[in-house]
């Protein structure tokens, strides 16, 4: 006797053969974030890991953390728990991981951490992808913070200009941040109530299943005296 398909959750995927080209080709802005951010000095950021120390795993490398941070600004989904769903989901940010997972917990400690070096190494590969029409930084694009791309760069550029809109850029990225950091307690408080609104739920209709079903055994009992 045959019986329906149930999706099988337990099983494990097996990936076919990825060509890396084309889930970051050469011109993308994935393509761009990888390349730039290996030219970062991260070197302040490196010196606070104890690499000496046996016990524990190995940590994800400061710069991993820097290009999900900076890919999530790029595609607007700058929040801890859509930063883990994306290192979980999609293509693009497990090429830039490795493959690896990186839970919110671990992003909300980085980003907390190092929220004063942060914003300038942000800043940095920010400022120039923009300007050479590599990267485009819609959620940075708000307010006071618009980056200028390099079409009129030499007519505008100054110093003092220059300074200034990396001075805004700093603020505006300052604030993503603090703001990704205190999202991850309200997100997970909303989690936890969808939780318990999902078990009352689940319970509700269970209750009304079973009062049809004695329903329907009522009318099926009367029909056959005759009620």
């Amino acid at each position: 006797m045959r019986k329906f398909k149930q999706p099988n959750r337990e099983q494990l995927l097996m990936l076919t053969t990825v060509n890396l080209e084309t889930v970051a080709p050469v011109g993308s802005a994935l393509r761009a974030i990888d390349e730039l951010v290996n030219q970062l000095d991260t070197s302040e950021v490196e010196k606070n890991y104890d690499l000496e120390t046996p016990q524990g795993g190995f940590p994800i490398h400061p710069k991993t953390m820097i290009k999900v941070s900076l890919y999530a600004l790029h595609n607007c989904r700058f929040s801890l728990r859509k930063m883990e769903e994306d290192t979980t989901q999609h293509l693009g940010y497990r090429w830039l991981t490795g493959n690896e997972v990186i839970d919110h917990s671990t992003m909300g400690k980085f980003l907390s951490r190092y929220k004063k070096e942060l914003p300038d190494l942000l800043g940095q590969v920010a400022m120039i992808g923009v300007e050479h029409e590599l990267i485009d930084f819609e959620v940075l694009n708000i307010d006071t913070v618009k980056i200028r791309a390099n079409a009129s760069y030499k007519q505008f550029r100054t110093s003092e200009a220059i300074r200034k809109e990396q001075q805004k850029l700093r603020k505006r990225l300052k604030e993503l941040i603090e703001d990704s950091c205190r999202e991850n307690d309200e997100e997970k408080r909303v989690l936890q109530l969808r939780m318990k609104k999902l078990e009352a739920a689940k319970y509700e209709l269970q209750q009304r299943i079973e009062e049809k079903s004695v329903g329907k055994d009522d009318r099926e009992r009367g029909d056959r005296i005759g009620l």
